[in-house]
């Protein structure tokens, strides 16, 4: 059950492993085929061996869903026709070709099936691995379709943080006003409350004191009450004496 084990391996860890392993000077890799006196490629910068590279290790983490699939296809074929063309005399690769292998070939197409799903889903790899690279080599659908999003979102995000929030284009104008906007704390609520009562409680006193505050040095008359005069210093009233002491 060891070749199950890339199964339990997340796909960025199994991309970083692999990134190791085939690194230029510090790969495993590399220092086998440099003690066999073998060419030492760039694996992930060579534009030639980045998407072999990327298969490889995709190659080494799908190989075990195709293995238990073709094994359990293996345990389940009839054992009849084998042994009827084993008394004929056919040899074992004829009856691999004529009896296992039709017996085998809806796993095998499931296999492919499940494989091929994956391999337009993978994203990780790419990523991790080559980013795209070198150039446009590793640069499949899905990735390409998540890079023309991310710089579509950074475009956005120079032109103001409000371009984020609207999506059409008529939304913009109005988004940076929406994003700008302070959020209201429960103690800016609070203060916001006390100076309306304030306010209200001067504006009660204004209308029943009877006069206006445009200046300190009017004169005004209050209702049913002789001419008054307001003292410039204090702004107090003062009602002038009706006569001598």
């Amino acid at each position: 059950m060891i070749f199950l084990l890339p199964l339990t391996v997340a796909s960025v860890a199994a991309a970083i492993s692999w990134a190791a392993l085939l690194n230029t000077s510090q790969g495993w890799v590399n220092y086998y085929l440099g003690l066999l006196h073998l060419p030492q490629p760039n694996w992930l910068a060579s534009s030639s061996a980045a998407m072999p590279s990327v298969i490889i290790t995709d190659m080494w983490s799908g190989v075990p869903v195709v293995a238990v699939i073709v094994l359990a296809a293996l345990i389940g074929a009839p054992r009849d026709p084998i042994e009827a063309a084993m008394v004929d005399g056919a040899s074992a690769w004829n009856r691999f070709r004529y009896v296992t292998f039709p017996a085998i070939m809806p796993a095998l197409v499931l296999a492919a099936l499940l494989r091929t799903v994956a391999a337009f889903q993978q994203f990780a790899l790419f990523e991790v691995l080559t980013g795209g690279g070198p150039g446009l080599s590793t640069t499949v659908i899905n990735f390409y379709v998540y890079q023309q999003d991310h710089r579509v979102r950074e475009r956005r995000l120079r032109r103001g943080p409000g371009s984020l929030a609207g999506g059409h284009h008529g939304d913009s104008a109005a988004a940076p006003v929406r994003a700008h906007a302070p959020a209201l704390t429960p103690r800016g609520c609070k203060r916001i409350d006390a100076a309306r009562r304030l306010l209200r409680r001067q504006q009660r006193w204004i209308s029943r004191s009877g006069f206006s505050l445009k200046s300190r040095a009017s004169l005004t008359k209050r209702p049913g009450s002789t001419a008054a005069a307001r003292c410039a210093r204090c702004g107090r009233w003062s009602c002038p004496p009706s006569g001598p002491a």
